[in-house]
């Protein structure tokens, strides 16, 4: 983590992104609560913290610049998510089923990046449709 300080007093400490992330978070601590200010692409990440250095002097808590990935995202909103997928019908969840099959075999057969074709093919396992 590399730490910030501007010429007016601000702060900002920024997470170095990890190969996996693929989004970058701004955020802010207001009381005992973490605010989202942006979320931008892993490829804006440089941006996400020339900004927050910008604006740090704006507030009076450092801002935190956060990689994260798709685990991450799950995580924070698995509740969410679960609750979603109970109110599809049966119709939809079998189409949704399908739809992220049909997804993984692409992935498998013409993703370049070895990691993400073995994370589609776990993902066929956990499916049981790859034994």
């Amino acid at each position: 983590m590399s730490v910030i300080k501007t010429k007016g007093g601000g702060m900002v400490a920024a997470y170095e992104p990890e190969p996996q992330d693929r989004w970058v978070k701004t955020l802010i601590r207001a009381s005992d609560n973490m605010h989202c200010l942006t979320v931008q692409r892993i490829s804006q990440y440089q941006q996400a913290v020339a900004w927050a250095v910008s604006m740090a002097d704006q507030f009076a808590m450092p801002l935190e610049i956060v990689p994260f990935d798709v685990n991450d995202l799950v995580k924070l909103n698995r509740q969410r998510l679960e609750r979603g997928l109970a109110l599809l019908t049966p119709d939809e969840q079998h189409g949704l089923r399908q739809d992220v099959v049909s997804t993984c075999i692409q992935v498998m057969r013409d993703c370049d990046d070895p990691s993400v074709r073995s994370d589609a093919y776990d993902v066929l396992v956990q499916m049981r449709m790859i034994q």
